[in-house]
């Protein structure tokens, strides 16, 4: 048997007490009632169903008397009685004897199991395995489901439910080990049994399984099923640790029960069993005392004695202890401390912070049953510090991070048939996250949201997962099921909607909430995006130089790095893409930027990412290390080393085929090693070239391998030599030469063939073929002519030839008889056959056969005796041949002698040349065509006598003759001179006189020459480009750019269809833009006239031609591009940069002027075109600015000043706050030129007066004991406030006094405050003070009297004093009537306010009639005004009701009636320029008279109908004022002042105080525009001041309510940050 559960010793084998027959049961029995019984277990065999009788078998083993008090026990310490008898002693079963249920374990005992796998570790195979942890580390997820059991073990625990994950790795204390403990229930040995059971799921613990326990409950619904019930496969706990570990040691003691229960599972013990034949799923376990540790013996287990010691105080646990750690693991836990802590919190994370998770900004949350789970993890290393943490202080794991980093959330919850719920909540993350694919369907809001979503699911346990827990296997088809019913959970409530419509419109809102933070500035303009594939989807696209994103500024040329992106790219910026038609800047969710990658050397290239994708962390210094290292990569230089026998010397000559790439073209070649740019290519980086180095060599063809018969020369005829051109070709087919003679083998049938050997030498021919044979066919016979190269690797090549006969050599006459007798005067035929040398019968044209019947001549008798004959004429033709016979008759002797006189050439006399093809030649070229020089005598017949010596006498001359390649040979088969390497010297162009003379004689050839190849481009009319060509920027070139092919030597070269391109820098722009051009016939490309636009400076223009694939040399031109002096490119803003801004102060002088791209001011603009606008700051949620307010120039003063404008005595506004200042010059009517913008703070002004943040209510108070009927004022925050309301006076100190009076002077009884006093005082701190004040009780007073708190600002530091502020309370001597007035009070405070917003409507609608009485009674449609500053404001005010007219100034100034003013169209010239340009006759006396009277008709007339229209929009009007509606509202208006005097009158307010108001209020406004229709700034300044007069503040209670609805505006309108207050 292997060791017991503790280890130790092996056990001795029980003996048996009593034999075992067939149906008996076997137990096993410890004795532990006392110390000194025996330790070993003995084995009982009993066979009777009866307690009694096993009672007393058991006395008889052990021999304890039958009176003796004991008990028998189980190991889980249930007693055996004779109820429970047969239940729990069953066969195998091991029991105890004890003195008493509780009595502590004396000794340790072991208990024999059986943990056979259950059928399911079958029937639930095909479900994943556990360590499926989709691509991360599985370890995690091994210890997570350790944690799971101990989640399980502790559900029921009240208090704090702790669990301890323990990393034993120091080294002293033996060997690595891994514990889980927790302080859950434990395990009875019965469930400890059922634990080892493989696949014993808590759904089928019971029966066999489960002795003591009737099966699984399910517990309770908890919030999000968050009830720590998830470890129920039976799977998760065996195969975490032995993926973690070798073995593992199981220690629990349940609760209520004095005995731990101990097992060992482990590899070895499994291997050992397996090797003995033993039982593999049995063994023992160790039940024992608690701290007890006898049994662990091992060094490699020390640590388990300090683990024990900790049982004592523990009143249940369970540890799993586990040894033979994997080293690999080891290192992950140690090295990786911090992720996998981190991982582990993000699984728990809800276990441990409850159900809404780690939220930073709650609350402190009290230990509840949702929260209550401890988790801590410690390591222990020698000589290390331990390494503790407790996953609950864990704030940086993924969903704490996905909590606090959400700006919304969507709860919903989903009702599955069969109980199953699920509760979801989603998460919205501007700009943080790219994960979430989107839907199909993508609803309201742009895809990108669908990227910025985190979420969470919660079910309970209805829905199957698979063993690991990582995947659902039915969660995604059971919420698609159509029966799930979905509800949204709005504040812990459900309400159900349609959820996927709602989801929408959440994600819909959150994207117009929260993801408008990215403002684009600087506009550059609208483009087409063609790198888009969508059309749709390409234009119109706004670009921008830069953004403003969460505070920081990104902008053009800024280094910046990307995210998720693959690969990550490092660059600049080189531009922002918005889509969309936008125009300046603006505020949007996100956009696309454009990157050049950098270094740029290195990749040459743009991408286009989102703007998310934007590394916002990175800093510059960070990306600027990576560009220089990226740089240092670059190679310094370059080292080659060659395979041992395969070195490539330097113009080393190789055969083709050669290994080098196994090269087969001959030729020269360049083997160029270059170090390049990974991705560009480039072999250059900052302007150096990268390590290279160059092998020249040279492919020449290799030895014969095969041949080709040429191209033979017609026809072959019999006895006639001719020669057979051979092409010898190595295995490549390169035609090649032999090495040496060789003798070829010719054959065909029926032919005898002579022929000479193949000489050694460039060309390969078999000379002197002759054929002789039978043909029988004056057409020729064809032959298969068998040609053999013996040596070579295909030797044999066969073709066929037609063999014709040959040259006549005989004749044959018919008859053949010697002696013919012919009649006189009669035709005798002859019958010849011309016969060749082997007797066939040929033919050759113009052959004549002559028949000579020669007669005799006279002959001079003498020359005759003398010997001689007559003489014979030789022909001047070497082909005339005379054939001469000679006979002599007599009566005794005929004798007959015949010779042939055959002419031969005389002596030389002429050369004659002769061209063979073409006589044209290029320059640089040799001429393709041979000259053949042939000798003659003077009648032209070719002199035979030359040999081949005569070449050295041949000269060949003529102007330009490069003589260099010039080649004369002799020809032997023809007696003729050969002349090659015809060539030129850079010269003239056209034909060319070529001179050839051999010795005293000369001939004469004329060859044409061209141009040779197009080597370069050469510009036309453009003489000076050595220097710059200067050009003013956006101006055109003065000349057309025409280009022209030419040679090497500068020869026009006429080749058509040549691409010629431009390349520039990316900062030079040319209009129009680049376009590929081809030349024409002539070789010319006319490329046109450019305009230029660069920035100042030089700029290269490179041409580009490619010829044959050959890239031309291309002339540079350098553009110096001048700036434009009449181009405004910004404007120059002066002014003193030194005073504050106080609010409705006076600006500093402005003095601005148009800069032009050469710095100069440029003058003679209209003072029209420039504008100052001025507007508030507005949040970075506000895409453009509002309420825009436009300045234009003041007059200039001196006319010495012309180009620079003046912006004077502008008022600064009233309400303090961050403003922008921006000129403006309109260049024309689309494009504006911006200054930068001035950005100023306006702080308030000279302290004024003394009010509150908010208007309160009337006081209604009483003297009773009640604290809050004597409550005057709570919370009433004073601020010291300037001239236009804006808080100040924020460094000042003192104190506020504050008593009551009586509006009636001789009023004596006046009520005092709490502790009998009559004033009151507070600090005053920080530009406010906090006042709460409070009435004595039985405080003195006339009841039902109005009275008035008085607040009186003491300041020191101020001179002047502020108006104390005044508030009016109503006094009491009854509490119920008090708070009867109190309700009347607040409703005369909403009767108040609602009348005040009648009256204002009704004002409106006044106005607008009296507005349009006013301008009915205008004459004309023009109205004349002072200045240009008054139309504008003027104008301004007119068009927020009416229509306005055409407006003039006495300047000459018009703005029509559309608002359009500026331009020389609106301005009248003045009269001193116009002189001497002004002439014509003088008008008729009546001219004047009839054109008055006709602008008298037109105005009268424009003013009637303009009358008229008035007239019926006041009809209309008028008619609106008589509705039944506004009847109605009218009728409401009077009700309430009649109420509002009512409710006055029950307050027993002082009639002073409020019929004042009351009739102010009721009168209506007149409005007196005789002399302007808009009051002056000063007049509204006088107003305000009168609104806010502490008399009128008292006594006029409207305007109290208008005070009120000023100080409820924005607090950032009114007084800044408002202070918050107390409760």
């Amino acid at each position: 048997m292997a060791a017991a559960a503790g280890g130790g010793r092996a056990p001795r084998r029980p003996a048996l007490l009593t034999p075992r027959g067939s149906g008996d049961r076997t137990v096993f029995l410890f004795d532990r009632r006392r110390e000194q019984a025996d330790p070993d277990e003995k084995v009982l065999s009993y066979g009777k169903d009866n307690y009694r009788a096993f009672r007393s078998a058991v006395c008889q083993a052990f021999g304890i008397a039958t009176d003796e008090n004991f008990v028998i026990t189980t190991t889980n310490r249930k007693e055996i009685t004779e109820d429970n008898f047969s239940e729990l002693v069953q066969d195998g079963v091991t029991l105890y004897l004890l003195q008493s249920v509780d009595q502590m374990l004396l000794l340790a005992t072991k208990e024999r199991i059986d943990f056979l796998p259950h059928y399911d570790t079958l029937v639930k195979s095909g479900m994943y395995e556990y360590y499926a942890s989709e691509g991360q580390n599985p370890l995690p997820f091994a210890l997570a489901e350790l944690i799971d059991n101990s989640l399980s073990a502790t559900s029921r625990n009240t208090g704090i439910r702790s669990i301890q994950i323990k990393l034993l790795f120091d080294d002293s204390q033996g060997k690595p080990a891994v514990a889980v403990i927790d302080n859950g229930s434990g395990m009875t040995s019965k469930q400890l049994n059922n634990w080892a059971v493989y696949r014993l799921s808590k759904f089928t613990r019971q029966g066999d399984f489960e002795s003591d326990h009737s099966g699984y409950v399910r517990p309770l619904p908890v919030p999000r099923s968050l009830n720590s019930d998830i470890s129920y496969f039976g799977v998760g706990g065996k195969q975490a640790v032995f993926f973690v570990g070798q073995s593992a040691r199981m220690i629990s003691k349940p609760a209520e029960s004095q005995d731990v229960h101990e097992l060992v599972l482990s590899k070895e013990d499994f291997e050992k069993k397996e090797k003995h034949k033993e039982a593999i799923y049995s063994g023992f376990i160790r039940n024992r005392k608690p701290s007890d540790s006898t049994h662990i013996t091992s060094d490699d287990e020390r640590f388990l004695h300090n683990l024990i010691l900790e049982e004592r105080d523990k009143e249940s646990f369970t540890a799993v202890v586990i040894t033979g750690v994997q080293p690999d693991h080891m290192q992950y836990l140690k090295n990786y401390f911090h992720l996998w802590t981190r991982q582990l919190a993000h699984i728990y994370h809800y276990y441990i912070h409850g159900p809404k998770g780690n939220e930073t900004n709650a609350v402190t949350k009290d230990i509840s049953p949702f929260n209550n789970i401890d988790i801590e993890i410690s390591m222990f290393e020698k000589g290390k510090v331990p390494k503790v943490v407790n996953l609950r202080e864990i704030k940086d794991d993924m969903q704490t991070l996905y909590i606090n980093t959400a700006a919304d959330s969507f709860e919903f919850k989903a009702h599955v048939e069969e109980e199953g719920i699920v509760e979801g909540i989603i998460r919205y993350h501007p700009f943080l996250f790219d994960w979430c694919a989107p839907p199909k369907k993508r609803g309201l809001a742009p895809v990108e949201c669908y990227y910025r979503i985190s979420g969470a699911l919660f079910t309970n346990d209805k829905f199957q997962v698979s063993t690991n827990k990582l995947t659902f296997m039915d969660l995604e088809l059971k919420l698609k099921d159509k029966n799930t019913l979905f509800t949204r959970i709005f504040n812990g409530q459900e309400q159900r909607m349609k959820i996927d419509r709602e989801f929408a419109l959440w994600l819909k809102d959150c994207h117009e909430k929260y993801d408008k933070q990215i403002k684009f500035t600087v506009f550059k303009g609208i483009t087409v995006r063609t790198d888009i594939p969508s059309k749709r989807l390409q234009s119109p696209w706004t670009m921008y130089a830069a953004i403003e994103w969460d505070g920081k500024t990104y902008k053009t040329g800024q280094l910046v790095k990307s995210i998720k992106t693959h690969p990550i790219f490092y660059g600049s910026i080189e531009k922002f893409f918005l889509y969309g038609d936008h125009d300046g800047d603006i505020f949007a969710t996100g956009g696309e930027v454009q990157i050049a990658l950098e270094p740029q050397a290195l990749y040459a290239e743009m991408r286009i990412i989102p703007i998310s994708k934007l590394d916002r962390a990175v800093s510059e210094k960070v990306v600027k290390k990576y560009i220089e290292d990226e740089m240092a990569k670059l190679p310094d230089r370059l080292s080659v080393t060659w395979p041992e026998g395969d070195e490539l010397l330097p113009n080393e000559t190789r055969f083709a085929g050669t290994p080098i790439e196994n090269l087969q073209k001959l030729g020269n070649y360049s083997l160029k090693l270059q170090v390049v740019l990974n991705e560009s290519n480039a072999d250059t980086y900052a302007g150096r070239p990268l390590p290279s180095k160059v092998f020249k060599f040279t492919i020449i063809e290799g030895k014969p391998e095969k041949f080709l018969v040429g191209l033979l020369e017609l026809p072959f005829r019999i006895g006639v030599p001719f020669s057979i051109p051979l092409e010898l070709q190595d295995e490549f087919g390169h035609a090649t030469h032999l090495t040496s003679r060789m003798r070829p083998i010719l054959e065909a049938s029926g032919l005898t063939l002579k022929h000479d050997d193949i000489p050694v030498g460039t060309k390969c021919v078999i000379k002197n073929v002759t054929a002789k044979g039978c043909i029988n066919s004056c057409q020729g016979k064809n032959f298969n002519l068998k040609i053999t190269l013996p040596g070579l690797k295909e030797d044999t090549q066969i073709i066929k030839i037609r063999l014709q006969p040959g040259p006549p050599r005989q004749l044959k006459v018919k008859p053949d008889s010697e002696i013919l007798k012919i009649e006189n005067g009669t035709a005798f035929p002859f019958q010849v056959e011309v016969l060749d040398e082997s007797g066939n019968i040929t033919a050759q044209p113009e052959l004549i056969v002559h028949c000579k019947v020669n007669w005799t001549p006279k002959i001079d008798r003498e020359l005759l005796m003398q010997g001689l004959l007559p003489d014979v004429k030789v022909p001047s033709s070497v082909k005339d041949v005379r054939y001469c016979l000679i006979t002599y008759l007599d009566e005794h002797v005929s004798l007959e002698s015949a010779f042939t006189v055959r002419p031969i050439p005389d002596d030389p006399k002429h050369i004659k040349c002769k061209l063979k093809g073409s006589n044209t030649l290029r320059m640089g070229e040799e001429l393709q065509s041979e000259i053949d020089v042939m000798i003659t005598d003077q009648f032209g017949n070719q002199v035979q006598t030359v040999t081949s010596a005569c070449v050295n006498s041949l000269g060949v001359s003529g102007p330009g003759l490069d003589k260099s390649n010039l080649k004369i040979t002799w020809q032997e088969s023809t007696q003729t001179m050969k002349v090659k390497g015809i060539r030129y010297k850079p010269c003239l162009l056209g034909s060319k006189e070529l001179c050839f003379a051999w010795r005293e004689f000369s001939d004469f050839i004329r060859v044409n020459l061209i141009a040779g190849l197009p080597a370069k481009l050469q510009f036309v009319d453009w003489p000076e480009l050595e220097k710059p060509v200067a050009v003013i920027n956006g101006r055109e070139l003065d000349r057309p750019l025409i280009v022209q092919l030419c040679d090497q030597w500068g020869n026009p070269s006429p080749e058509p269809n040549v691409k010629i391109s431009l390349t520039k820098s990316n900062n030079l722009k040319i209009v129009p833009s680049n376009q590929q051009h081809k030349t024409d016939d002539t070789g010319r490309a006319n490329l046109g006239v450019f305009t230029i636009h660069a920035p100042r400076g030089e700029h290269i223009l490179q041409l580009r031609a490619l010829y044959n694939k050959t890239t031309l040399d291309c002339p540079i031109i350098t553009i110096n591009v001048l700036p434009d002096p009449e181009k405004p490119v910004c404007l120059n803003v002066k002014y003193d940069r030194s005073p504050a801004f106080p609010a409705g102060g006076t600006f500093p002088d402005f003095m601005v002027s148009v800069l032009s791209e050469d710095d100069t001011i440029i003058k003679n603009i209209n003072p029209a075109r420039i504008s100052m606008k001025m507007w508030e700051a507005q949040s970075s949620r506000i895409r453009s600015p509002i309420d825009i307010t436009t300045f234009s120039c003041s007059k200039v003063k001196d006319e010495k000043e012309d180009g620079f404008f003046y912006f004077r005595d502008k008022m600064v506004p009233e309400r303090v706050g961050t403003y922008s200042i921006q000129f403006t010059f309109a260049m024309d009517k689309t494009n504006m030129l911006n200054s930068e913008q001035i950005i100023f703070e306006v702080v308030p002004n000279d302290p004024v007066r003394l009010l509150p943040d908010s208007l309160p209510a009337t006081p209604a108070v009483s003297n009773v004991r009640a604290l809050t009927s004597r409550t005057l004022v709570k919370d009433l925050y004073l601020h010291i406030m300037d001239e236009y309301n804006n808080r100040t006076g924020l460094d000042l100190v003192g104190r506020i006094i504050v008593k009551i009076k009586s509006p009636n002077e001789e009023d004596i009884e006046i009520p005092q405050f709490h502790g009998k006093v009559s004033t009151v005082e507070f600090p005053f701190e920080h530009g406010s003070a906090e006042i709460n004040l409070v009435l004595a009780e039985d405080s003195p007073g006339r009841d039902s009297t109005e009275y008035i708190l008085v607040f009186e600002p003491h300041l020191p530091a101020l001179k002047k004093p502020l108006e104390p502020y005044r508030l009016s309370f109503m006094f009491y001597n009854d509490s119920k009537k008090q708070q009867l007035m109190a309700t009347l009070t607040r409703e005369k405070d909403q009767l108040s306010k609602s009348i005040d917003l009648y009256r204002k409507m009704f004002d409106t609608t006044n106005q607008l009639v009296t507005e349009m009485k006013l301008f009915g009674m205008l004459l004309g449609d023009t109205i004349i005004i002072d200045n240009l500053d008054a139309a504008n404001h003027y104008r301004k005010e007119v068009v927020k009701i009416t229509h306005c007219p055409t407006l003039l100034t006495r300047e000459g100034d018009r703005i029509r009636s559309n608002g359009k003013f500026g331009g020389l169209q609106n301005k009248a010239p003045p009269m001193d320029k116009l002189r001497g340009m002004v002439f014509g006759a003088p008008m008729p006396k009546l001219y004047s008279t009839f054109s008055g009277q006709i602008d008298l008709l037109q105005q009268y007339r424009a003013a009637v109908v303009k009358l008229d229209n008035v007239n019926k929009d006041l009809d209309l009007h008028l008619q609106s004022l008589n509705t039944p509606e506004m009847q109605k509202k009218k009728q409401e208006l009077a009700e309430q002042e009649k109420s509002l005097k009512l409710v006055k009158q029950k307050l027993g307010m002082t009639p002073a105080l409020s019929d004042k108001g009351a009739e102010s209020l009721l009168q209506p406004i007149m409005l007196d525009m005789s002399d302007t229709p808009i009051p002056p700034k000063r007049m509204r300044r006088e107003t305000v001041k009168r609104l806010y007069s502490s008399e009128e503040w008292i006594s006029n209670p409207t305007k109290q309510l208008q005070q009120q609805q000023v100080l409820q505006m924005a607090p950032s309108e009114l007084n800044g940050t408002p202070r918050k207050r107390k409760a």
